[in-house]
């Protein structure tokens, strides 16, 4: 009997995260740079207290003038970023997790590791996109 796919199968090794007092101008370099849609947002021990993603309304909308991206480039994560944010273990299953995903309606959930810190960020497109390639 096959083993389900797990969130950690998912997570990279080396974890990307980002605190409360980045600027969105570093969010965007690192999204656009490890090729992500969403971060953890970590307190100093490394556990999640939000997630800041390109799905965030005010996140670069493609119509802002200049000096309006350069206003939002100077920000910070913390008054962007969606607060108190879903975590589940890696060791949970896709299935599961996307059944959390539903139950709860969102579209991200944190994962963490045994110590409660954050591994990374599980989507709903990752979901789907998993399950539609098999």
């Amino acid at each position: 009997m096959a083993r389900a796919e797990l969130v950690a199968d998912f997570m990279p090794i080396d974890p990307v995260a980002v605190d409360p007092d980045t600027t969105i101008k570093d969010v965007v370099r690192q999204l656009r740079a490890y090729g992500l849609s969403a971060l953890p947002v970590v307190d100093a021990r490394g556990r999640p207290v939000g997630v800041i993603s390109l799905a965030d309304p005010a996140m670069v909308p493609p119509r802002l003038s200049v000096l309006h991206r350069a206003k939002l480039a100077g920000l910070h994560v913390r008054e962007l970023m969606s607060r108190s944010p879903i975590t589940i273990p890696v060791r949970t299953s896709l299935a599961e997790a996307g059944r959390i995903m539903c139950e709860a309606h969102v579209a991200q959930l944190v994962a963490v590791d045994d110590h409660g810190r954050a591994m990374g960020v599980l989507s709903a497109g990752d979901v789907v996109a998993l399950v539609a390639e098999g």
